[in-house]
């Protein structure tokens, strides 16, 4: 195993994660959904992780969030993001216009959180325009705020965000 040239004693994360993946039961993709779900519940979220690994089929887009946060509470932010970016595709090629909007405003959350203001931006224009047709929901209140800490952050502004 490859060790961090900063930590002579620490795995490199995406090393492990692999691993993790390589042990992963040989179970059926039903069996291994309902562990990681469970897991779930019970915010174990390495368990999790392990169980959802274990699963051959494509995950449903939900699924995939779960696989997110497990992910994200793991330790593992990278892991998280490549799950929120095909939950993103799977609402998206689902027409789930709305559940993709989330999604997108969540993945440019974290990307603004990263310094990355470009890809935020992009990602929050995403939800905009997945939003442009949709009934008011939870997501364009989401869409407002993240518009107003984005004024605050980069204006000073908080007022500007608003609707």
């Amino acid at each position: 195993m490859q060790r961090s040239p900063r930590f002579e004693d620490e795995p490199i994360a995406s090393f492990e994660r692999s691993e993790r993946f390589q042990r992963a039961e040989n179970v059926s993709d039903a069996e291994g959904i309902a562990r990681a779900r469970d897991a779930m519940s019970r915010h174990s979220w390495d368990e999790a992780v392990e169980a959802y690994a274990g699963t051959a089929s494509v995950l449903a887009p939900e699924d995939l969030e779960q696989l997110a946060e497990a992910s994200w509470w793991s330790g593992d932010p990278d892991g998280a993001i490549d799950a929120w970016e095909r939950a993103f595709t799977g609402y998206s090629s689902e027409g789930q216009e709305a559940a993709a909007a989330l999604v997108a405003l969540k993945l440019g959350e974290f990307a603004f959180r990263r310094g990355s203001v470009s890809v935020g931006a992009g990602w929050m224009t995403r939800a905009e325009q997945l939003l442009e047709h949709e009934p008011p929901s939870a997501a364009h209140g989401w869409l407002a705020v993240q518009r107003s800490v984005l004024a605050q952050v980069v204006e000073g502004d908080p007022h500007r965000g608003e609707a």
